[in-house]
């Protein structure tokens, strides 16, 4: 999730504890480790800047600076892969957020369909299979000239067919696709649906 607040925040949900050992020297709590937020100002992407100059007043803003420079930004996602927190840490963080008062979230940008019938490209039973489907999305971007990663952004976000991303993702690095592994994949798929 990404917050916005009009100054820095910095939330902690969780100290520092060091372990704690009995006299016998067993283990009785294990360490547990800080988790924080931490808002910074000029980090905040496009959409958020043009939320905040929307939402806040700045009233402390600095002479000279601007306003999407001044707003403080915090995304839980990027913050939980930096510090490696579990996903019950981060969900933590963003409940405590959630329920700050200066904290405003913000919901990102959803990507529009690479074309506009994309969405209809499904497997069904006595329809189009699996295979059919990365047929017609690799031939939309061979022929037609569509943008693989866009396509791949798309799916990812919105989609998250194992087998589509496969195919996409080698087109996006200008690799072949292993064909094996796809078959793999649209197999699998098969099975799970």
């Amino acid at each position: 999730m990404q917050f916005i607040a009009e100054d820095p925040i910095h939330v902690v949900v969780r100290n520092e504890t060091p372990a704690l050992y009995d006299t016998a020297g067993r283990m009785v709590a294990p360490a547990r480790r800080r988790v924080f937020a931490k808002f910074k100002r000029g980090t905040a992407p496009a959409h958020a800047r043009e939320i905040a100059e929307k939402r806040f007043e700045f009233r402390r803003i600095q002479q000279g600076v601007e306003p999407g420079q001044w707003v403080a930004f915090y995304d839980s996602i990027e913050d939980q892969k930096q510090m490696e927190w579990s996903d019950e840490e981060r969900q933590a963080i963003e409940e405590k957020l959630l329920n700050h008062h200066a904290a405003v979230l913000i919901e990102l940008p959803r990507l529009t369909p690479p074309w506009p019938k994309y969405d209809e490209l499904v497997a069904t039973k006595g329809g189009l299979t699996n295979k059919q489907v990365i047929e017609k999305i690799l031939t939309r971007v061979e022929e037609d000239g569509y943008d693989a990663a866009a396509i791949l952004a798309y799916e990812l976000e919105n989609r998250a067919r194992k087998s589509v991303i496969a195919a996409l993702q080698p087109l996006t690095t200008g690799e072949a696709v292993d064909e094996a592994e796809l078959d793999h994949l649209v197999e699998e798929e098969l099975v799970e649906a």
